[in-house]
């Protein structure tokens, strides 16, 4: 009955709404931004923990590596392990460097780029922020990365539109199974 008006906007921009001087502000997907910030020394941290994870010989620059999350707190909204193993196996054959960040079961054990469960919140964003993508599911660190500036490809479903948690931003890419109820 309201697909059209919750595909129009999400949560941020509807609890906005509640506000009596709303009308006043803009509310347009691109004025409610998340925004998250790097100090300096977050920032040459990030970028100085991938050059030595990767080796220089490796990076073309220090950001020139693809971030994956394949965690969700609900299991129905993860993409696939096989689907992620396989997305790793084509990185790899076109000599792409990538590592798995996140809370979880270990994806690949003894693989230095696994970095499961090894990373704080902070190191989590100063890995992103020095990173050229995420690749991810529908969690926490999927909004971080949007927040803090690599370009986002987020793998939806079942989540839909309508619940008002898909990333926003110029540099998101959301790509979703259309399931019907």
């Amino acid at each position: 009955l309201y697909k059209d008006a919750l595909n129009a906007a999400n949560v941020p921009q509807r609890y906005l709404a509640a506000v009596p001087e709303a009308g006043k502000l803009p509310v347009g997907a691109e004025s409610l931004l998340p925004r998250m910030y790097c100090s300096d020394m977050e920032k040459e941290w990030g970028k100085s923990f991938l050059a030595n994870l990767f080796g220089d010989d490796v990076l073309k620059k220090p950001a020139d590596c693809v971030a994956l999350h394949p965690f969700a707190a609900h299991p129905l909204k993860a993409w696939p392990r096989e689907h992620f193993a396989a997305l790793c196996k084509q990185l790899d054959e076109k000599g792409i460097p990538w590592y798995v960040l996140g809370r979880g079961s270990v994806f690949f054990p003894g693989d230095k780029r696994d970095l499961t469960n090894k990373t704080s919140l902070r190191a989590s964003v100063a890995l992103l922020a020095a990173s050229t993508a995420l690749v991810s599911g529908d969690p926490g660190p999927m909004h971080m990365a949007t927040a803090v500036g690599p370009p986002v490809v987020a793998l939806f479903c079942p989540t839909t539109r309508a619940w008002g948690f898909f990333p926003v931003g110029p540099r998101v890419v959301v790509l979703a199974k259309v399931v019907t109820c």
